[in-house]
């Protein structure tokens, strides 16, 4: 994409849309002196839908006289799939330790036997980032971590880098159709923002443009570690604007809360990849300087342990993270987290984009096509891309909060999730969420939470019922429970008469069950208010026999030329590791013949200092067969290429 056009036939066909940018800005400037503040807002809306039409039309007209007009298209979603660094997040556990376990010592052994070299602590979450040996692979580590260590860590995982989720346009396709799509100019008769900080968690932002009101909180560089917060790639700058490019100062475009403060922190590389350490680090320090809202244009966080761990410090802070889904056109694959508000995309017709990411992580979709907004350099230009329909999100958690400081993070979650236009499947789905969001229905849901005390109870959930079962884990869903004041905050779930979690949305998973066990669920519903239902209807389910899987798996010794494969089954069967040095050609077997639920399987003859990928095949005595992911190790060098690894 290009700030400004090359093409002299471009340039002379923009000098009347300046001559008519200049006439509207006059025009607006004597509106807003002789009206109120309500009338101004809406007098902004009608002049900058009449600039970006104006634009429009003369604009395409040059790209079709211009038979050499530059168009980009959409980036292949293959480009945009996580690449694995040299480095790990471990989150040590904190309680619930077993009886005697030294946490200090451990973790010291652990760092010696895993040769890591810490490279920092994640303050406020307190997750420890290391830099694996030469020798290894992280994906290895963490798999020796997860396989021999489950008793002091929270999770281990591998501190991956993560493309933004920006998607280019045709560079002559502009409008701002999105804003009276979700509603905004209603939601601007009430509030425009005014008090709440959006931290725009990115590549940087332009801090100089004249359309973005910058907050007086210092901004980070968390990938320099200084406070230079200079775009280095625009992506930041394009997101910042969707979010809160400002509204009535008759220039440019509006974003949907024109009146909050962008707090920029960058932390990206300078192609614009971050990885999931730096990401947590910004997460933390917008949620320690205060801001409401936080917004985190890249695909596969949604779900990651650390940004989730790092999202619940911000909700704890009394703020919220919203999270792109991603550009793939497929199924995320992520898990759903009530600590981050996903976001697909949807065209001007109300459909999800043909590009967006869907799966069961999404809560909610927003406008992602052709969104008009700031470019670095002080210019403007269209975008398409989940990276835009997160900001939008964004914005309209800031109006709610700017209506209602009060709110806490559940209780907006759930009143921009319950006053969603649901426009898929009836009730929450993989592609929409809970639906289109709408700024019009969730400030004046917001607004109706102040006032008279409501001491009326909600309905109690209905419809309690399983999603699925298995040997080790439930899943519910439930029809929403109405409330006749201040609006649903969230549902609580039992098992067994215990309290489990408190959430949002309508559909919960139960983890960590025995199987052939019976359990007892029951939902009730909270109000804003603190009102409490009674019970839903009581569901009993008896979880099945522990299905033929592989539990664990990992390379725990290597050398220059063997290593051993050790994996772990949830019931009887024989095990064949393939294995190779490309992911995609895993030639070579070995296998361990025995049923067993533990093996232990030698690949012998390798290649000194060589990244390896191996995948674990298992098969029961009937014949089925499980296998995992392909994983990688890599050997030692052939002399003097340090010890085993354990």
């Amino acid at each position: 994409m290009q700030d400004q056009p090359k093409n002299p036939a471009e340039k002379l066909a923009l000098r009347p849309i300046r001559f008519i940018v200049s006439a509207v800005a006059i025009a607006l400037m004597f509106s807003l002196a002789t009206n109120s503040v309500v009338r101004g807002v809406y007098a902004l809306h009608a002049e900058y839908s009449s600039i970006i039409l104006n634009q429009q039309e003369q604009l395409a007209a040059v790209a079709g006289a211009g038979k050499s007009a530059e168009r980009s298209a959409e980036q292949d979603p293959k480009a945009q799939d996580p690449k694995e660094t040299n480095r790990i997040i471990v989150k040590y556990k904190e309680k619930d330790l077993p009886p005697g376990l030294a946490v200090a010592a451990e973790r010291a052994n652990l760092e010696k036997a895993q040769g890591l070299r810490e490279l920092l602590t994640i303050s406020g979450i307190n997750a420890v980032v290391y830099e694996v040996s030469a020798e290894d692979t992280a994906g290895e580590v963490v798999d020796r971590i997860l396989n021999s260590k489950k008793d002091m860590i929270e999770y281990a995982e591998v501190d991956m880098l993560i493309a933004p989720t920006f998607t280019p346009n045709d560079q002559y396709y502009s409008s701002a159709w999105h804003l009276p799509k979700i509603g905004a100019p209603t939601a601007w008769g009430s509030t425009t923002g005014e008090g709440v900080t959006i931290a725009v968690l990115d590549t940087g932002v332009d801090y100089n443009h004249p359309d973005l009101a910058i907050s007086a909180i210092p901004p980070w560089n968390f990938y320099d570690n200084n406070a230079d917060i200079t775009d280095i790639h625009g992506h930041g700058t394009l997101v910042a604007g969707a979010a809160g490019a400002i509204g009535g100062n008759t220039i440019g475009v509006v974003g949907s809360a024109p009146m909050a403060k962008i707090l920029g922190v960058r932390i990206a590389q300078p192609d614009a990849w971050a990885s999931h350490s730096t990401m947590a680090q910004g997460i933390v320090y917008a949620a320690d300087k205060g801001a409401r809202v936080a917004n985190l244009s890249y695909a596969n966080s949604c779900s990651s342990a650390t940004i989730i761990n790092a999202a619940n410090y911000l909700r704890s802070k009394g703020g919220v993270l919203v999270v792109a889904a991603g550009n793939t056109g497929a199924d995320n694959g992520l898990v759903a987290t009530d600590a981050t508000t996903c976001v697909s995309a949807t065209d001007g017709n109300d459909n999800r984009t043909s590009w967006s990411s869907y799966g069961v992580s999404i809560d909610l979709s927003a406008p992602g096509a052709g969104i008009y907004t700031t470019s670095r350099g002080g210019g403007y230009t269209p975008a398409s891309g989940t990276s835009l329909s997160a900001p939008v999100v964004a914005g309209i958690y800031a109006l709610m909060f700017s209506a209602n400081p009060a709110l806490t993070p559940t209780q907006a979650d759930s009143i921009l999730y319950s006053t969603a236009d649901d426009i898929g499947t009836a009730g929450w789905d993989m592609y929409y969420g809970h639906g289109r969001v709408n700024a019009a229905k969730a400030v004046a849901a917001a607004k109706a939470a102040v006032g008279t005390r409501d001491i009326t109870a909600p309905s109690a959930p209905a419809n309690l019922k399983t999603t699925s079962v298995t040997a080790n884990s439930v899943s519910l869903t439930w029809s929403p429970a109405t409330d006749d004041n201040s609006g649903i905050a969230g549902y609580s779930i039992y098992r067994n008469g215990t309290k489990l979690a408190t959430i949002a949305g309508t559909s919960y998973t139960s983890t960590g069950l025995t199987s052939l066990t019976t359990y007892s669920y029951t939902v009730k519903a909270e109000d804003v208010a603190g009102n409490v239902s009674v019970d839903s209807n009581t569901l009993n389910v008896t979880t099945p026999d522990v299905a033929f899987g592989i539990s664990s798996y990992s390379v725990p010794t290597k050398t220059a030329t063997d290593a051993t494969v050790t994996a772990n089954l949830t019931k009887p069967g024989t095990v064949v590791v393939k294995y190779g040095t490309s992911a995609a050609s895993l030639t070579q077997t070995a296998q361990s013949a025995t049923a067993a639920t533990t093996h232990t399987v030698s690949l012998t003859g390798l290649t000194a200092f060589t990244t390896y990928y191996y995948q674990v095949v298992a098969t029961d005595a009937s014949g089925k067969t499980v296998t995992s992911v392909v994983s990688s190790f890599k050997t030692n060098k052939a002399s003097g290429g340090g010890k085993p690894r354990r």
